[in-house]
């Protein structure tokens, strides 16, 4: 109810929600380090019968639930069992333990102390936001005495983890978790200790670093997987490539394509039925046209690529074949080339305006 009523009174979003539940030490270290309020301190002290860390759910089950409408049932029952109220403390997952250490006596926190640096000597954490969670807390525990190591002694050490479980293709990517915001601050619920200061944001950097290298290496499956789906499954292809309303695109910030040779992709174009091959240009005209960022600018020397490679196959074509691919490389294609200039002047090398349709859009070119 407290969370609900700040929420509606436009005094609490998510991230004030992440922390506020199960956060509190966090906030006492940030106050002790002459950090002025939060709106979390503000809510947290407006509710003194509410304790915000014994709560069963953590923080993105709470968001979902009351601040965005969504139920994943799932989800909840697995968050439900990572709690204290349905797990036995020995049973806890061990970074749960070492977050839980604040209220633990000597006996206990050395015993979890020990058994997160056996758990990190074996490679044990391979989940992106565990991992992050347990550098914190290495870092931490260095700060208070628990590790007898110099915070930088960590940071080559979280290093040398990461470089090992992307040797051994451990290392979580973004490739293999669903879409959806990906936090350094926060895990389950939980804040990362330590996570503001500058040896952790080092290994978070150095994390999606190696990350970004290893998805890279599954770029070329994956587009020789997309080109396969084309012939047979033309939405799938769309839906995969590009922001929708029907699910995720799981590449739609990608740039999966380019490492496709663009002879390969234009030649199964060529190739296809005309129907798909209108849907395959317009995909590409989706994909970038729709949602342009830096992200995907590597695929545009790719694009003019696959319309040089289109052009050599559509000389030996028949007639309307003929049309058809210079009609969509037209309307779908140029608009995306760098020699594109402003709208109505034409192209780099074309004397003459392109012609526009009533509402603005690409007119069909006349044909040969």
């Amino acid at each position: 109810m407290a969370i609900t009523m700040e929420y509606r009174a436009g005094e609490l979003n998510e991230d004030d929600l992440s922390s506020l539940v199960g956060n509190r030490i966090g906030r006492l270290m940030r106050r002790t380090n002459g950090k002025e309020k939060s709106k979390a301190d503000i809510i947290d002290e407006r509710y003194p019968q509410v304790d915000f860390d014994k709560v069963l759910l953590g923080a993105p089950m709470l968001g979902a639930i009351l601040l965005r409408g969504e139920m994943d049932a799932q989800g909840l029952v697995a968050a439900l069992d990572a709690t204290s109220d349905y797990t036995k403390p020995g049973e806890q997952p061990l970074w749960l333990q070492a977050v839980q250490v604040f209220t633990c006596d000597d006996a206990t926190c050395d015993r979890i102390a020990g058994e997160v640096e056996r758990a990190f000597t074996n490679r044990e954490f391979t989940v992106r936001g565990e991992f992050l969670l347990i550098a914190g807390i290495r870092l931490w525990f260095a700060e208070i005495g628990l590790l007898s190591k110099k915070c930088e002694d960590i940071v080559a050490d979280s290093k040398t983890y990461i470089d090992d479980l992307a040797r051994d293709d451990r290392l979580e990517t973004s490739l293999d978790r669903p879409k959806g915001s990906v936090r350094d601050m926060v895990y389950r619920g939980y804040a990362i200790p330590e996570s503001e200061t500058s040896e952790h944001r080092e290994i978070v950097a150095y994390y999606d670093n190696i990350r970004q290298k290893q998805e890279e290496k599954q770029y070329p499956q994956i587009a020789r997987e997309l080109l396969d789906q084309l012939p047979v499954d033309p939405d799938g292809f769309l839906f995969d490539l590009a922001q929708n309303t029907v699910r995720n695109g799981r590449y739609w910030d990608r740039p999966v394509l380019a490492s496709l040779p663009p002879v390969q992709f234009a030649r199964t174009v060529f190739e296809a039925s005309p129907e798909i091959q209108s849907r395959a240009i317009q995909a590409l005209h989706s994909r970038h046209y729709y949602q342009p960022g830096p992200s995907l600018m590597p695929e545009r020397p790719w694009i003019a690529e696959v319309k040089v490679e289109l052009e050599k196959l559509m000389a030996a074509a028949k007639p309307m074949t003929r049309y058809r691919l210079q009609s969509l490389i037209a309307q779908n294609l140029d608009p995306l080339l760098p020699d594109r200039v402003v709208e109505g002047e034409g192209s780099v090398g074309d004397d003459s305006p392109r012609t526009r349709g009533e509402n603005g859009e690409a007119a069909l070119p006349a044909p040969n």
